[in-house]
């Protein structure tokens, strides 16, 4: 076997070959034993057809299977023996098959993993999760769940209800914001293609928390239900926590680890992203931060020695269940799963080696 590696620009990698003996032999007669399982062939049983007759049939079929297993083994081998790292897809330029004796040259390319030495930040900054606020937001949630609309006579504020009519139709719009604000009964409000006519303007009165409400939500008391919002805030403000601490280490990896990015991988993610849709300018930052992170991730799996196992899968799975039901399924590849928990479990393992300070934000 004569395998010649050889470096070009960049990151980007060559290797020719010329490979004969014993794996072409024993890849030959693999690919005849599965083909001999597959055909059927006119005066022969099945699996008893020989092979000259499925050469003389199927070669150039065998010879490109041939090929593509014969280069496959031989770059496997050379990353067993660590001589090479390659990042993303290996391309075949070209090969050959040749007779007398049967051998397969080629040439192939890849694009190298980058070597860099993995930093670490020591200490990262967060704002502090409020876990008031947060039980405030859900006691406001059900206060609005059981309040009532009263019909005022004054100008729309946020949080407002308004009945509009619109080309004959009419409707109930809550205000968040935009051109309703400041508007009155009887005015009229351009919206995209659409004019508005205010028909009534309504103020949620929010109902306080009692006995009654309790009781319509399941709990046997009101001091029932205190508690389990009380829970749920806590467990919120946990949850929130983790995510924060989640995204800023990755920014803080991102921001202080650099190295050159393999151009082609690089390439094939914009094009992917514009492919959803992305802008050329966002989706070449957002491609370089993917692509960039992805190559840190893998020092970080190796360094912190991260195993994903099935219960961290299955917690992924039903996350995203909650969000989008049985589509979640059908949307979302099993390898996503993976690696959004690959993701989450490593930067969880790393926030433990690092110091966090939270400040009280703006």
């Amino acid at each position: 076997m004569g395998v010649e590696l050889s470096k070009r620009e960049g990151l980007l990698r060559e290797v020719r070959g010329e490979v004969e003996g014993d794996l072409v032999e024993k890849k030959l007669s693999e690919i005849y034993d599965k083909l001999r399982q597959e055909v059927e062939i006119k005066g022969f049983r099945r699996g008893k057809v020989p092979n000259w007759v499925l050469k003389r049939r199927f070669w150039e079929t065998i010879k490109e299977e041939l090929g593509k297993e014969v280069i496959n083994e031989t770059v496997k081998k050379l990353l067993d023996e660590g001589k090479v790292k390659p990042y993303g897809r290996i391309r075949v330029r070209e090969y050959e098959i040749k007779e007398g004796p049967l051998r397969v040259s080629f040439v192939a390319e890849f694009e190298e993993e980058p070597e860099f030495k993995l930093k670490i930040p020591e200490k990262i900054t967060i704002e502090r999760v409020n876990e008031d606020e947060i039980k405030e937001k859900l006691i406001n949630s059900l206060r609005e769940k059981y309040g009532e609309l009263k019909e005022v006579d004054r100008e729309v504020r946020k949080g407002d209800f308004v009945e509009v009519e619109a080309n004959g139709k009419k409707e109930v719009l809550r205000v968040e914001g935009g051109e309703l604000i400041g508007k009155k009964k009887g005015e009229e409000v351009k919206l995209g293609e659409s004019t508005f006519k205010i028909l009534k303007v309504f103020e949620l009165k929010l109902k306080d928390l009692d006995e009654e409400i309790a009781k319509k939500e399941g709990f046997k008391s009101l001091e029932e239900l205190k508690k389990r919002l009380e829970e749920v805030a806590k467990k919120r403000a946990q949850e929130e926590r983790r995510a924060k601490i989640i995204s800023v280490l990755r920014e803080k990896l991102l921001e202080i680890n650099e190295f050159p990015l393999p151009q082609r991988a690089l390439e094939e993610e914009i094009n992917r992203l514009k492919g959803l849709g992305v802008e050329e300018e966002e989706a070449k930052r957002v491609a370089k931060e993917n692509l960039k992170f992805d190559i840190i991730l893998k020092k970080l799996v190796e360094e912190l020695k991260v195993e994903v196992e099935e219960k961290d899968i299955r917690k992924k799975v039903e996350e995203a269940y909650r969000l989008l039901g049985e589509r979640a399924l059908k949307l979302i590849s099993p390898y996503t799963f993976y690696r959004d928990a690959l993701v989450e479990k490593t930067l969880e393992k790393l926030s433990s080696k690092v110091e966090v300070v939270e400040n009280e934000g703006p």
